[in-house]
């Protein structure tokens, strides 16, 4: 049985998509989501299982991604290749020096002098220490009479 209909429906079919696009740009927004960067040439780390508590989330070796299409990345290490969804690889991350790597000709930032001309924190620190802040201790009032 069909029900007779004297209205178009269309503003409410609009009204409908617009309020669903407006509550999914809400959830994007309240969930932090970002469109991936991640394109050809790139290098990524990929998502492993988790086997226990100890094992890492993400391969310690990074893939050098080699194709894209839409959410589907083809990364390629050593000759193999592994097809998988963007989300789960992300970005790696150049490790910086580490420190004793550094020249002996840089100087570090707390050695340098201030406006001053003062040297730096740790001088002052390495050659004399303060001691730590501590409060005054009073005896109870009720052992005021009491004697050692």
């Amino acid at each position: 049985m069909e029900v007779p209909s004297d209205h178009d429906d269309g503003h409410v079919r609009l009204a409908d998509t617009t309020n669903k696009e407006q509550g999914r740009e809400h959830a994007d927004k309240h969930h932090g989501a970002v469109h991936s960067v991640i394109k050809p040439g790139n290098k990524v780390l990929l998502q492993q299982p988790k086997h226990n508590k100890l094992s890492t989330t993400f391969e310690s070796k990074p893939y050098i991604v080699f194709e894209r299409k839409g959410n589907c990345v083809v990364l390629a290490r050593h000759g193999k290749r592994i097809q998988c969804n963007v989300s789960h690889v992300k970005q790696w991350v150049e490790a910086l020096l580490p420190r004793e790597t550094h020249r002996k000709d840089d100087v570090d930032f707390w050695d340098r002098p201030d406006e001053h001309g003062q040297e730096g924190q740790t001088a002052e620190i390495a050659g004399h220490q303060e001691p730590r802040p501590s409060r005054v201790r009073h005896a109870p009032a009720h052992l005021k009479d009491y004697v050692r």
